[in-house]
């Protein structure tokens, strides 16, 4: 297989610059995205990649009854978020604690681990069980449920959202794998 080097790194601030930057015809452009299970050939094909750290969307947060989750959060600060921890049983922080190893947890994000096509069903579970929905930004600020979203060709995750669950919500994961961290081969979540 022919690879090409990549010529271009980029490290916008702002979203809008990053939809651009991933957008561009001339140019291959993948964003810079880690998943907790790491591809043989992560930007294959790829002339550019666009670095989104510096736009500071890695904050977990709760106002006016929602929760924001950074999409460039990674899986271990979801898993030591006292705020997750206190939310439906912990049942988010415990996804993100069977997602990937320790070391895996501390890179990989919350936006890596959704657009990976192998991520960790138990993260996508359990935000589907929260009613998460998505907000990203591509030509337009889109927010659209989970359950539907679809990245488009140019568009950056931003935030992931939920309502805030009530103070006595419970949730619960149950999975089955072969060893307790191993990728699940069954899961379920329930809020």
């Amino acid at each position: 297989m022919f690879r090409r080097p990549l010529r271009d790194y980029e490290r916008p601030a702002h979203p809008g610059e990053a939809a651009r930057l991933l957008s561009r015809a001339d140019v291959v452009t993948l964003p810079l995205v880690i998943g907790p299970r790491v591809p043989l050939e992560p930007y294959a094909g790829a002339e550019a990649v666009v670095d989104l750290s510096r736009m500071g969307y890695d904050e977990v947060a709760e106002s006016g009854g929602w929760v924001r989750i950074g999409a460039q959060a990674t899986l271990q600060t979801l898993v030591e978020s006292p705020l997750l921890q206190g939310l439906a049983g912990g049942l988010l922080a415990r996804a993100a604690y069977l997602a990937a190893h320790l070391g895996l947890r501390h890179i990989a994000t919350l936006g890596g681990a959704l657009l990976s096509a192998d991520g960790p069903p138990e993260l996508e579970l359990a935000l589907l069980a929260l009613q998460a929905e998505v907000v990203a930004q591509g030509t337009a600020l889109r927010q659209v449920p989970l359950a539907v979203f679809a990245p488009r060709a140019g568009e950056v995750l931003l935030n992931i959202v939920f309502p805030t669950p009530l103070g006595n919500c419970g949730g619960a994961l149950a999975r089955v794998a072969r060893t307790p961290l191993d990728q699940a081969i069954v899961v379920a979540a329930a809020v």
